[in-house]
């Protein structure tokens, strides 16, 4: 049985949205020549055909392949990281619906140049300027050991911390 790649696993690959590897095959030319190099590469990699140019449709219990890692070296966030070794974390902050209109409005407008390829790139890449800033000034800038999943109270801030959280922004 032969195994096509989806588009999801070359957004996956490429570290990017499926709607950004759409825009790479569609319309190119909005994407930011780094994401679309990236994007291209996932292509190759896993032989990606589009579903236009495919002679027949896929079987009906046809298997996906696994993507391969990204080759490209994790920068000092830590982006694009799709290791064996290392899978991704899930966390998901909350924001005020003006906040996130703020981080949408900003990726939209600076993202590509920046090199943001997803609301997730520029999330983590804040999040761990603020990390490293919090280790220059609570831990003489040195990396804190991991802390597990599960040890960190989870969800929504109650009212009470989404009131303190707002007055203190």
């Amino acid at each position: 049985m032969q195994i096509t790649a989806r588009m999801a696993d070359v957004a996956v690959a490429a570290g990017v949205s499926v709607a950004t590897v759409s825009n790479v095959l569609n319309q190119p030319d909005i994407v930011a020549p780094r994401t679309r190099e990236k994007v291209r590469e996932a292509i190759r990699a896993l032989q990606y055909t589009p579903v236009a140019q495919v002679a027949r449709p896929p079987e009906k219990n046809q298997r996906t392949c696994q993507p391969k890692p990204n080759s490209a070296p994790a920068n000092e966030w830590g982006r694009h990281n799709f290791s064996k070794t290392k899978p991704a974390a899930h966390i998901n902050p909350y924001f005020t619906a003006d906040q996130a209109a703020q981080v949408r409005a900003a990726l939209q407008a600076a993202g590509p140049g920046e090199g943001y390829a997803s609301l997730s790139d520029l999330v983590v890449a804040a999040t761990m300027e603020e990390v490293k800033r919090l280790q220059r000034k609570y831990n003489e800038g040195r990396t804190w050991p991991g802390i597990p999943a599960g040890k960190i109270r989870r969800g929504r801030p109650t009212l009470g911390e989404a009131t303190t959280r707002k007055e203190s922004l």
